[in-house]
């Protein structure tokens, strides 16, 4: 009778022990599956926030360097309409230049005090998209739209100048620019005049006429010490005025 009570007591023991070890691998590997899940979960959520925060982003100040200056982009082949208003050639103060006022409402910061101004930078531009109408006024106001710049003046083939920006107003003309004398934000401090031309034409009589008025105009208002082409302050990004004949400009 003891013997057998032994053995009972034995399997008892056994059973016990078996039914432990299964328990104890169960809750052990349970546990570490939800360790390893934690884990995964833990990394794919820190993944999902840096993709969501971009913390590469400048911090821009500077008007100029984030406006996307261009002369003669290449554009979709058709054209965006401009907001322009035409006073028909009111006769300009000071040396009675006639200009005819033409407005544009983009590619400009409206400047509320006084802007000290010394320089006039040239450009030239022209309307790539169409090749017989290179020289459309239209069609260059379009691109510029598009692009968000302007000058202050353009001056087409047959001299007649067009007001685009007040000239208190910082003109997103010069982009990324740096005067001979180290100065920056070229835009600040200079007005911009647009001449209509391309790389393989030469400017008309009537331009360099124009252009002479306009510039002697302008110094009745300013003391102008510089006059430069965009190709002058920012060499690595430009090569206008194209053609040019800076021995036709008047001192």
């Amino acid at each position: 009778m003891e013997k057998k009570a032994s053995v009972i007591f034995l399997i008892f023991l056994l059973i016990l022990i078996f039914g432990g070890s299964v328990f104890f691998i169960y809750k052990y590997f349970n546990k570490s599956d939800k360790k390893i899940f934690q884990i995964n979960s833990g990394k794919k959520e820190e993944f999902n926030q840096n993709k969501t925060v971009d913390q590469n982003i400048p911090n821009i100040t500077n008007t100029s360097d984030i406006q996307p200056e261009i002369t003669s982009p290449a554009v979709e082949n058709k054209t965006v309409e401009t907001n322009v208003v035409d006073n028909n050639n009111q006769p300009e103060s000071g040396n009675s230049l006639k200009i005819a006022d033409n407005l544009v409402d983009f590619g400009f910061k409206a400047y509320s005090s006084k802007r000290f101004v010394d320089t006039v930078v040239i450009h030239s531009s022209y309307y790539d998209v169409d090749s017989k109408n290179f020289w459309s006024i239209p069609g260059i106001l379009s691109e510029y739209k598009r692009y968000g710049v302007a000058a202050h003046y353009i001056i087409d083939r047959e001299g007649k100048i067009y007001r685009l920006v007040q000239e208190n107003d910082i003109a997103y003309q010069a982009g990324v620019s740096q005067m001979p004398d180290g100065r920056k934000d070229v835009n600040g401090f200079s007005i911009g005049i647009e001449l209509v031309n391309n790389h393989v034409s030469q400017f008309s009589d009537a331009e360099y006429a124009a252009l002479n008025n306009l510039i002697k105009d302008i110094k009745s208002r300013y003391g102008i010490e510089y006059i430069v082409g965009h190709n002058q302050i920012a060499p690595d990004r430009r090569t206008d005025p194209w053609n040019f004949d800076w021995k036709r400009l008047t001192k």
